[in-house]
């Protein structure tokens, strides 16, 4: 997921809430690199069916091949495009048949009318299998059309939060207690201070203070969080991204010993655990009950053409299938990437193999947690939200 901090539900149109571990189980109501199939042989003046993953991930080109590879096996006549997109920084795309976006903005591509339902032939079959994935994932994917009906319009295929980084040994603070710098210093140093790319621009830093504010049930307690990290973390530290675009460059300062604490998502254990370290860190969910995730839906655009649809239906499935996210998110002969699937079932072959993944799918089974939604105008909310910050 980005290091852009993923955030917070503003307003939500449907109960997003699940109360009990089986809760996660029950079924909830109804520019561009080409890469064309090898043995491909799509009808005279056919164009290829292009698709916008979501770039924040630990290998994009793992992503594509997957998805290349079994699109060919499937023996798919049908040719794809990859066309790159940043759902956080760039306007809607017009060129994608299928788009992996972030759930927060949801609301506004209803509204916009950029998405087809997926309660509609030929996408039911794929989309009608709601036990399959994380409920309270699969139930923020809904949202209301123009006639208040309650609709499906992606389904989950990774969810993220915040999790809190420690060294063992040391107790992990209590909800947002961060110790301050010292005196005089102005960013962490050996042992001190709270690592967490957080401010580097308005959309993170509006994302990250409605987050707060959604946590801590107010834009008052979400201030005086804020105000805390901010203190622990130094205004330098807290705005730094490095120019190589390495998101998770502070887990490699952790891993040499500088911070107290560190905040990202639970995929920065992978760098972490590298070389067999991983027993040397502790870690904790950010936000208790209530907490919200982040959610990567695939969904089908409003401008697919009518000839691709059978086409988009089967890369929905594909993109969203136990065989899929198991080899993109813990490729053979890997350390996991510790990226959270939205199925239940790749969560659940994880966790039997992986600590770490077993108790990232007990938080995921929390009473109260929701899937971070915005209304329409996300956009203008998240960076009012910054402007009020800074």
């Amino acid at each position: 997921m980005k290091n852009l901090s993923k955030t917070f539900l503003a307003a939500l149109a449907l109960p997003l809430s699940i109360f009990a571990q089986d809760a996660v189980t029950s079924a909830t109501p109804k520019a561009a690199d080409v890469c064309k199939m090898p043995d491909a042989a799509p009808a005279a003046g056919a164009r290829p069916l292009r698709i916008a993953l979501y770039p924040y991930v630990p290998d994009i080109g793992v992503f594509k091949d997957v998805l290349t590879n079994t699109w060919s096996r499937a023996g798919r006549t049908e040719a794809i495009e990859f066309v790159s997109w940043d759902c956080y920084n760039d306007d809607f795309p017009t060129n994608a048949d299928i788009v992996v976006s972030e759930c927060g903005f949801l609301d506004s591509y209803v509204a916009e009318r950029r998405l087809r339902p997926l309660d509609e032939p030929p996408f039911r079959e794929s989309a009608d299998v709601p036990g399959d994935f994380v409920r309270f994932a699969h139930e923020g994917c809904c949202a209301l059309d123009d006639g208040g009906s309650a609709r499906l319009y992606g389904l989950p295929q990774m969810i993220c939060t915040y999790y809190v980084f420690g060294r063992k040994g040391e107790p992990l603070p209590k909800g947002f207690e961060f110790k301050p710098l010292p005196d005089g210093e102005n960013k962490p140093g050996k042992g001190t201070g709270l690592l967490f790319y957080a401010t580097g621009d308005d959309m993170t830093f509006g994302i990250i203070r409605l987050y707060l504010d959604r946590v801590l049930g107010d834009a008052k307690r979400g201030g005086a969080a804020m105000a805390n990290i901010m203190a622990a973390g130094g205004s330098g530290q807290l705005s730094y991204y490095p120019d190589d675009g390495d998101g998770f460059v502070r887990a490699n300062w952790f891993r040499d010993g500088t911070g107290a604490n560190y905040i990202d998502y639970s995929e920065a254990l992978t760098r972490l655990a590298a070389d067999g370290r991983g027993d040397e860190f502790s870690y904790r969910r950010l936000a208790g009950y209530g907490a919200p995730y982040f959610v990567n839906p695939v969904s089908v655009t409003a401008t697919c053409p009518e000839g691709l649809l059978d086409a988009a239906a089967e890369c929905l499935r594909i993109l969203t299938s136990r065989e899929y996210l198991s080899s993109v998110l813990w490729p053979e002969g890997q350390i996991p990437a510790y990226v959270l699937p939205g199925r239940l079932d790749v969560f659940r072959d994880f966790a039997a193999r992986d600590a770490a993944y077993a108790d990232f799918l007990r938080d995921a089974a929390l009473p109260g947690n929701c899937t971070w939604r915005l209304p329409a105008d996300s956009r203008a909310l998240i960076l009012d939200a910054a402007g009020r910050s800074r």
